[in-house]
């Protein structure tokens, strides 16, 4: 697998947002303005009250420094139980992202995190990816059968269906989705792209790094001619 581009890298840390100001300092609205000029946000809450849809304070459209002149697009959400951020970079530039976030305002604010506060992490990646080979190798019957859909909808070679898509889950009746904050994991063809392309997109609940390298297993294992 070849990554062509990150669509999503999301990372979730769930911790409670009030042990980090255990002394109960006044910081809001200043705290805004902070992350507002620090990270040059264009979208961001204007007053207390200023909430997102699931009950959070959202900034967007801001930039963060990875490396020297090297700027990436970064999103942060501040919820009661936790920070959500996404690049469009990796999940391992959006965690150092959020370690900026939390290292640089504990130092201007006077605040406390340690890392050891954080009792979960989870990722969302989104990638689009070339593969060397097609799904339509996995398993002979597969392409039997695609081949058997278009004969019945009478399409010539140049229509003929293929296997687009394998998803992966977990049994939901053990672990429900509520408690689930991303689930699946999908490789499928990217809509747009020839099928002599071989692009395809995939999401996972993985970070970004780990996602690419399940793909190339994947790839190596089932995928070759």
């Amino acid at each position: 697998m070849k990554l062509k581009s990150v669509i999503t890298a999301r990372a979730i840390w769930l911790f409670d947002i009030q042990d980090l100001n255990p002394k109960g300092k006044s910081i809001f609205p200043d705290l805004f303005e902070w992350l507002k000029e620090q990270y040059h946000f264009g979208k961001f809450p204007k007053a207390i009250d200023d909430r997102d849809q699931h009950g959070g304070w959202a900034f967007s459209d801001g930039d963060f420094q990875v490396k020297e002149e090297i700027f990436i697009a970064a999103d942060l959400a501040i919820y009661s139980d936790g920070l959500v951020a996404t690049t469009h970079s990796s999940t391992s530039d959006t965690e150092a992202f959020m370690e900026n976030v939390l290292e640089s305002a504990c130092k201007d604010f006077s605040l406390v995190f340690d890392p050891q506060m954080v009792r979960r992490k989870m990722y969302l990646s989104e990638i689009n990816v070339t593969a060397e080979g097609s799904l339509s190798v996995i398993n002979p019957a597969l392409s039997e059968f695609a081949r058997q859909i278009s004969s019945a909808l009478s399409l010539d070679g140049a229509q003929e269906f293929q296997p687009v898509g394998i998803s992966f889950g977990s049994d939901q009746t053990i672990t429900p989705i509520s408690k689930q904050l991303f689930t699946g994991f999908s490789l499928e063809r990217k809509i747009g792209a020839p099928f002599s392309e071989n692009r395809y997109w995939s999401k996972a609940p993985l970070p970004t790094d780990q996602h690419l390298s399940l793909l190339e297993e994947f790839e190596r294992t089932l995928m070759k001619q």
